[in-house]
């Protein structure tokens, strides 16, 4: 049975059910999207050069248009396939690599780093665009260029997921933990058939310390020429991928940048915050909700000198069993807390013969909530202050691991929707 209601200022919504969908993979469509990027940008000849230097079964057209060898390429790569998906990923790591450093900055960095241990460089380096600068270093000092692209990995904003600790420490206290840290990222990737060598770098940058963990990658093989002048030796080899870590002592908050979904982000924060505090990130209790408080009248959101405001976009109602139906109202007014609800709720509690269905007779099946949080005394860039979020009955929540989401799970237990941690 269904029930279209038509409520001022309130919209009536349907809810659909999915089964089967399946979450996409962001991780792979921002790889593609960044390799597409820097192919329409490259010289053909420093593709070429790239595809030799890797010995990668693709043949440069460098008489075709750039637009055709982009999509050529891109077909290559997308048809590697599971068996040669070590090739892919490589791709995946110079290409982002190299996207870093496109930027006046970076290839200014590579250039002054040059210098610095008098590298001689060619004349016609200058002229160069700089994707095919960052390519060329890439090519020819690729100790110089992975260094470079390390610190650019760290300084970009792009990548990184943050979660939540309250703990506070020094790159002292880090260092003596350097080995645990090694050894529980070696047996979290020795799982997967790769990872059997770890080794942890520190850098520090501005007011966050920085961690990057060299992993080894599964094994790889090139064929190459043997001293008959024949491609009959198979060299195999295992690269190197990286985990990047941003900690933040004033904000109390862990960064994790690695190529992977948020799962596998989320497995090495848990590392990191174990290892090196001895907690787990922020994981939240949602076995205790008590979702039917926001039909209490007398309930409120208590202001505090950390909350803006507080407002409950949408919520929705299973009506009891003999009225065979449920609503979702969403407010359309902008007012902070429950007031523009409430008085819908009382409208949809009035039944067509006269009487009243009993307030405790309703249930909560799901609320969406936002809130903004005010700004904080000590000036945090980028500081995030508002945060929108869904509580479903019994025990869902999409708060996730940030350091707002940690402030906003604070306010719910105040107000006692949810339980302790």
């Amino acid at each position: 049975m269904s029930i279209s209601v038509l409520i001022p200022d309130l919209l009536l919504v349907t809810i659909f059910y999915i089964n089967g969908w399946e979450e996409p993979n962001d991780y792979y469509s921002k790889s593609v999207h960044k390799i597409s990027t820097i192919l329409r940008k490259l010289h053909p000849t420093s593709l070429a050069a790239y595809c030799k230097e890797n010995q990668l079964e693709f043949t440069v057209n460098e008489e075709a248009d750039i637009e055709d060898i982009a999509t050529e390429f891109l077909k290559y790569h997308n048809g590697l396939g599971k068996e040669k998906e070590s090739i892919a990923l490589q791709i995946d790591v110079d290409f982002s690599d190299i996207a870093n450093l496109d930027t006046n900055k970076g290839t200014e960095t590579l250039l002054e780093k040059a210098r610095l241990q008098h590298i001689t460089m060619p004349e016609a380096l200058n002229e160069l665009h700089t994707t095919d600068k960052a390519m060329w270093f890439y090519l020819n000092h690729r100790s110089l260029f992975r260094d470079v692209a390390t610190v650019e990995a760290i300084d970009s904003s792009k990548g990184w997921v943050g979660f939540w600790t309250k703990q506070n420490a020094t790159v002292e206290q880090f260092k003596e933990k350097q080995s645990a840290l090694e050894d529980r990222i070696r047996k979290y990737f020795t799982a997967q058939e790769r990872g059997h060598h770890c080794y942890v770098d520190f850098v520090r940058r501005d007011d966050s310390i920085c961690l990057v963990a060299n992993i080894e990658d599964y094994t790889q093989s090139t064929e190459a020429f043997g001293k008959d002048g024949k491609p009959s030796d198979v060299k195999k080899f295992k690269p190197v991928f990286r985990v990047y870590y941003r900690y933040c002592p004033t904000e109390g908050e862990i960064k994790v940048k690695i190529r992977s979904r948020l799962k596998g982000k989320t497995d090495l924060a848990a590392i990191f915050a174990e290892v090196m505090f001895a907690e787990t990130i922020t994981e939240f209790d949602v076995s205790k909700l008590r979702l039917d408080r926001l039909l209490d009248p007398e309930f409120t959101f208590p202001q505090t000198d950390d909350l803006e405001s507080a407002v409950v976009k949408s919520i929705t109602l299973d009506f009891p069993s003999d009225e065979l139906f449920s609503v979702t109202l969403v407010s359309g007014s902008g007012k902070h807390g429950l007031s523009a609800l409430r008085p819908r709720i009382e409208q949809m509690r009035q039944r067509a013969d006269g009487t009243i269905i009993p307030l405790h007779a309703l249930k909560v099946r799901s609320a969406k909530i936002g809130l903004t949080f005010k700004k904080q005394e000590q000036r945090v860039k980028y500081e995030k202050r508002s945060v929108v979020f869904d509580l479903t009955a019994p025990c869902t929540c999409t708060l996730a691991a940030r350091p707002i989401d940690g402030r906003a799970w604070d306010m719910l237990r105040t107000w006692k929707i949810a339980g302790k941690q």
